[in-house]
């Protein structure tokens, strides 16, 4: 069975979603690891109003298929925080992203996945709009 295949199946076994909305897959990504690699694809829920919203993120290593609402549950990670620190200035936002950019590229050396998908999220918080205030 193939990469694609193993990643596609978990759809068919996974909750129904609305009725309105179709299933939308992001590129599969292959992530080295130590004595393996790892392939993760992302799946969207696509509704006929408004726009796609995560649905899950599969990740295949080896024989094994997992799935998690967002990479750093996948990875083992505790749900990231609901906070972000509130950025007031242009300069606020760069040294904020900058600072979780770093985060990102130390947790990247260091193998740390669930540290990379926090940070990861976190960096999606602040960028997204009205996520600096």
């Amino acid at each position: 069975m193939s990469v694609l295949e193993r990643l596609h199946g978990i759809d068919s076994s996974s909750n129904g979603s609305a009725r309105d909305a179709s299933v939308a897959r992001g590129p599969i990504r292959a992530i080295p690891l130590a004595g393996a690699i790892a392939f993760a694809q992302p799946a969207y829920s696509w509704r006929t109003q408004g726009p796609p919203t995560l649905l899950h993120v599969a990740l295949l290593v080896n024989d094994t298929v997992r799935v998690a609402p967002t990479l750093a549950e996948l990875a083992g990670a505790a749900p990231p925080s609901t906070s972000v620190l509130p950025a007031t200035t242009p300069a606020d936002v760069r040294t904020r992203a900058a600072t979780l950019y770093a985060r990102m590229r130390d947790a990247l050396r260091r193998g740390d996945w669930a540290a990379f998908g926090q940070a990861f999220d976190e960096l999606g918080k602040l960028l997204a709009p009205g996520g600096a205030r």
